[in-house]
């Protein structure tokens, strides 16, 4: 994935960690951990987790900054508008492969669309395409590029870390200081 701001790699937050996976957050105070089973990358499985993630976008997880600038328009009328970012997000963490990318795009009424794109297959994963199809509009896919997250220091957002352990129910979500991702109540590996 290339960008002008120089690529990133963003599973660079996860790393296998006691036979499961450990997603890290990171921001200036503390750092969100996840301990998880990333889930096998099987269109029945992708089917299965979009279907559990589906309802729990609603707009609790816009952030303020979206919310501010696009409180005026009719689109947040729809749950899943401004929900985009995090859904890819828990999309792209939740499956064991290299083959997802995240993409974006700017639609007709000038908001940005996020969703992940299989590099291979070329199908595209979109949680929250609902707010689209639900009037009979077609996200905005023909426009989309591959694009690296523009979350702090190129890291997933905390909102997506909840959202991915609220639809994987056997995860823990923890917060550490500093350097040690050590879940409680384990020892180091």
């Amino acid at each position: 994935m290339k960008n002008t701001k120089g690529s990133r790699n963003p599973h660079q937050f996860v790393f296998p960690y006691a036979g499961r996976h450990l997603f890290i957050v990171l921001s200036d105070r503390k750092t969100t951990c996840l301990l998880y089973d990333r889930l096998p990358y099987t269109s029945a499985v992708v089917e299965n987790f979009t279907q559990r993630l589906t309802p729990l976008l609603t707009p609790h997880l816009r952030s303020d900054d979206f919310t501010k600038e696009w409180s005026s328009h009719q689109r947040l009328q729809h749950p899943m508008c401004g929900a985009c970012v995090p859904a890819t997000q828990a999309v792209f963490y939740a499956f064991d492969t290299d083959n997802l990318v995240p993409h974006r795009a700017v639609d007709d009424d000038g908001m940005m669309h996020w969703w992940c794109k299989d590099k291979i297959t070329g199908d595209v994963i979109d949680a929250s395409a609902a707010q689209y199809t639900d009037k009979g509009i077609l996200p905005p896919y023909e426009d989309g590029s591959s694009a690296d997250w523009y979350g702090w220091k190129g890291n997933a957002q905390i909102r997506s870390l909840r959202l991915l352990n609220r639809v994987l129910c056997d995860s823990q979500m923890y917060e550490v200081d500093g350097d040690d991702y050590t879940p409680p109540g384990m020892l180091p590996v």
